[in-house]
């Protein structure tokens, strides 16, 4: 299992069975027991631990009951449900991570194990990305559906919230809807080329840094008003740690 130091609690009874468990879990791992639920809520006030694994009896109240304490103390903390019903009608709320109902294979539960801690790290890894990039909401103007999509696509893999328009008339539709903290626009497009977008963010949304993307030298500043100068240039093409360094810079004049 690719997780380490990780703190497991097992709730449940002692016997050889619960001991095979914890040795397969061990390792790298820490391994805790409760013989109950209501020992383990009392255990969970006090302690976090990284996933818990519990043997319940699928109809009863109580077992529901203190579930859902549980989740109220930790809520994020990950649940699998062991029981020897076949037909359990257990269903606590919220969802938890899974339930195994009768003889069980301990490979299966190591599987289920490693799926948590896997979809606990692609969480992590969001999470930091969200704190690097101040959580930024970027908008990316083009009229090329190829260009526009493989950018929102490189942008959200470095941790950006990234929203799509195929024109300018689109975009500032969007930018009245709010959440938008950064707008990234083609300066040749129908219907409303990027310079006027620019001069109608910089009008009415002075707050919203605007970068221009052209395929020349430079844009014709001539048609930018001298007081709505966009934030940066973008020249295509440009390599994605051109584009990152320019969002960053401008992300520390905020």
């Amino acid at each position: 299992m690719d997780h380490k130091s990780s703190l497991i609690l097992i709730v449940a009874e002692k016997s050889l069975s619960i001991v095979s468990l914890a040795e397969a879990l061990g390792g790298n791992n820490r391994v805790a027991n409760c013989p109950t639920l209501s020992e383990a809520t009392n255990y969970l006030k006090d302690r976090a631990v990284d996933l818990m694994i519990a043997t319940i009896n699928g109809s009863s109240c109580d077992d529901a009951e203190h579930i859902r304490t549980i989740r109220l103390l930790q809520p994020d903390l990950p649940l699998i449900l062991i029981t020897d019903s076949e037909n359990t009608a257990f269903t606590p709320d919220p969802e938890i991570a899974g339930i195994i109902t009768g003889p069980f294979r301990i490979g299966h539960l190591e599987e289920m194990i490693s799926g948590i801690f896997l979809e606990r790290k692609k969480k992590e890894a969001i999470s930091e990305s969200e704190i690097k990039t101040g959580g930024k909401s970027l908008l990316v103007v083009d009229d090329d559906e190829t260009f526009r999509t493989v950018l929102i696509r490189t942008l959200t893999l470095s941790g950006y919230s990234v929203k799509g328009a195929t024109d300018g008339k689109m975009a500032l539709e969007i930018i009245e809807r709010g959440s938008v903290d950064t707008v990234i626009t083609d300066v040749n497009m129908p219907h409303m080329d990027g310079l006027t977008l620019l001069n109608k963010i910089k009008k009415n949304h002075p707050q919203i840094p605007v970068i221009l993307i052209t395929g020349y030298l430079s844009a014709n500043k001539t048609d930018i008003d001298d007081q709505y100068e966009p934030d940066g240039f973008l020249m295509k093409p440009f390599n994605v740690h051109g584009i990152i360094e320019l969002l960053e810079n401008i992300s520390k004049l905020d």
